[in-house]
């Protein structure tokens, strides 16, 4: 329903809102660490599994360092967000880095097709536990199909002073 009424409104938009709309989504798409993070597995999946166990752990941290540098790259290029203040800029980013980066998160995952391979899931599950795995995986597939959608959340997000985005952090809650 939200992807119908985007496709009805976006054409119902000024000219000036449309280009707006997407030099945001090309922004995102600049920025996206999408293609170094797939030439990162591409190059550790031609190793034998063992090795590739081994290389795809340290590749974790590059990965994740990917999630927070990427979205930084990305909100920077956002012309309100430059003339913001330093100040302002600062407190946005601290108020909202952890919930932009769990977005961009599981929106790369799922581009990448990141948690379809057994090593990728296994070493998640090793780092963070099942229930960690489990809700990356129901998160990725209660997804908008139109993944536009994410990515002008992003935006939205970066400018939100009073963001929270619930995670569960027991298995009693379901």
């Amino acid at each position: 329903m939200i992807i119908n009424q985007y496709e009805n409104k976006y054409f119902q938009l000024r000219f000036d809102e449309q280009i707006l709309l997407l030099n945001i989504i090309d922004s995102y798409d600049i920025c996206s660490p999408i293609s170094n993070i797939n030439q990162i597995i591409q190059i550790s999946s031609n190793n034998p599994s063992k090795m590739r166990v081994k290389i795809e752990k340290n590749n974790l941290i590059i990965i994740q360092t990917y999630f927070y540098s990427s979205i930084i790259s990305f909100i920077k290029m956002n012309e309100k967000f430059s003339s913001l203040s330093k100040n302002d800029r600062l407190q946005l980013i601290e108020r909202n880095i952890h919930n932009l980066s769990r977005l961009n998160q599981l929106f790369i995952y799922d581009q990448i097709h990141f948690l379809n391979d057994q090593i990728e899931q296994s070493l998640i599950l090793d780092q963070y536990g099942q229930f960690y795995l489990d809700n990356l995986l129901k998160s990725i597939e209660k997804m908008p199909s139109d993944r536009r959608i994410i990515k002008l959340f992003l935006i939205i997000l970066t400018f939100s002073t009073c963001s929270d985005i619930v995670y569960f952090h027991s298995n009693q809650c379901k």
